[in-house]
């Protein structure tokens, strides 16, 4: 929960095994001209006073664009190569997850900002809508004092009642249905 983007990114740098690091770098700048350009990007990371602001170029060098280690990135250094596309692949999913608790919290906020705002607007102007309605027939059925009374009124006005799917998963809805048929049942 406090793992941040950046946060995650600056411990994966400060975990990188910096003379593996250094010895790839010098394999890959005796290479071709794709690994020299890999070798510079690796020595930028190495001189960096912050290396995680060059995260995605390191992980460029390890992965590809659709994240799959990439193959052959040298001849020396290839088994550090593939456990850093590992431990980037591990980190990504972090910062995935890291990302996706900043958005949820996000619409979590504006949804309760909404919610409130709604309920004080209703409170304000003595509305309901039909969550208060099902909310408050529950809660009449279910009063002792009140319900006996609210159930003989209604007694034989009721012969059947029609569920459709919106009951199918409301507790207050079925709570309500429960407390109407429970007269029909009384004598068996």
């Amino acid at each position: 929960e406090n793992e941040t983007e950046e946060g995650l990114k600056q411990a994966f740098v400060s975990e990188t095994d910096v003379v593996k690091l250094k010895a790839l770098t010098a394999a890959l700048a005796q290479g071709s001209d794709t690994d020299r350009k890999k070798a510079v990007c690796l020595e930028a990371v190495l001189n960096s006073r912050r290396p995680e602001v060059l995260y995605d170029d390191y992980h460029a060098v390890f992965l590809t664009a659709d994240n799959q280690p990439r193959k052959n990135i040298a001849t020396k250094g290839a088994d550090f190569a593939l456990a850093e596309a590992e431990r980037l692949t591990e980190t990504d999913n972090k910062i995935a997850a890291a990302r996706l608790l900043a958005a949820t919290r996000a619409v979590l906020f504006l949804a309760d900002d909404l919610i409130r705002g709604y309920n004080e607007y209703k409170k304000i102007h003595s509305k309901m809508d039909y969550e208060d309605l099902i909310v408050q027939t529950r809660e009449l059925l279910e009063n002792p004092g009140v319900a006996d009374w609210v159930l003989y009124k209604l007694d034989g006005g009721i012969d059947n009642i029609l569920i459709d799917e919106a009951q199918d998963t409301s507790p207050d809805q079925w709570a309500i249905v429960k407390a109407l048929t429970a007269d029909f049942f009384a004598g068996e």
